[in-house]
Parts: C-alpha cells; sequence; structure tokens
C-alpha cells in the first residue's frame, strides 16, 4: 500500500483524487508542487518505484518527492538546530580540531563530481573571475 500527496503551502494538502491536475498546471515552471510518498506495505517489492511514478506523474518530479524517512530526518534535524544541540555538537567539533569536518570536506573533495566540476568550470571563464570560494584561503 502506498501513498503520495502533492502538498503546497499556498494549497494546503491536494486529495490526489480531485486535484492532481492543479499540481500539474504549471506549464511555465514558476510553480512545483512538491510530493510526500510513504510505503505502508510493499507486497509486490515495486512500491516505491510505483509511488515514486505517480508522484512524478502529477508534477512532483520536478519540484521535489519526499519520502516519510527524509520528512522524519528533516524533523530531527530541526529539533537538533532548535534545541541548540547542532551548535554545541559543532563547536566540540571545533574546538577539538574539527578532524571529522576535515575528513568529510576531503572526502567529498576527491569525489568523481568534483573533477567533472573543475572541467565544466575551465570552459567557463568568466566563472573565475567572480570567485566565490577563495580555494587558497578556505
Amino acid at each position: 500500500m502506498i501513498s503520495f500527496v502533492p502538498k503546497s503551502p499556498l494549497i494546503g494538502e491536494l486529495h490526489v483524487d480531485h486535484h492532481c491536475h492543479l499540481a500539474r498546471r504549471v506549464p511555465d515552471g514558476r510553480f512545483r508542487v512538491p510530493c510526500l510518498i510513504a510505503i505502508h506495505h510493499d507486497a509486490s517489492g515495486n512500491a516505491h518505484d510505483l509511488a515514486l511514478s505517480y508522484a512524478s506523474g502529477v508534477g512532483g518530479g520536478r519540484s521535489g518527492i519526499i519520502t516519510a524517512e527524509t520528512k522524519a530526518e528533516m524533523k530531527r534535524v530541526l529539533k537538533d538546530i532548535q534545541t541548540g544541540k547542532f551548535t554545541s555538537e559543532w563547536m566540540q567539533e571545533y574546538r577539538a580540531g574539527a578532524a571529522r569536518f576535515k575528513a568529510i570536506r576531503r572526502n567529498n573533495d576527491s569525489h568523481d563530481i568534483e573533477a567533472v566540476g573543475a572541467k565544466l568550470r575551465e570552459m567557463m571563464p568568466w566563472i573565475c573571475k567572480n570567485k566565490l570560494v577563495d580555494r587558497a584561503r578556505n
């Protein structure tokens, strides 16, 4: 059993059986409706793919498809920020030399996408003129 719900801060939840046309009615691309998908029971083994298909079919693929797990993790992270837990952990990490943070940064820097990005940036000389990040200092 799957559920997918187009959501919008402007119109709340769209009831899929009546209002899917509202989610699709955005040909200019300026307003998109993200979708939340949830899988209650996956008898076929294809429920996740089917839910993604339905959500994409009503326009959610252009704006974002959020799983129940993603939503729960976002709530957890938000709570950590609101309670100050994130700041406390970050300050401890920083005072200890930021070893974990630096390891994550090294790992990200060695990812294949960074090599592709460097090649693409070389093809766009106007980007180098107004660098957002000075790699010599950061």
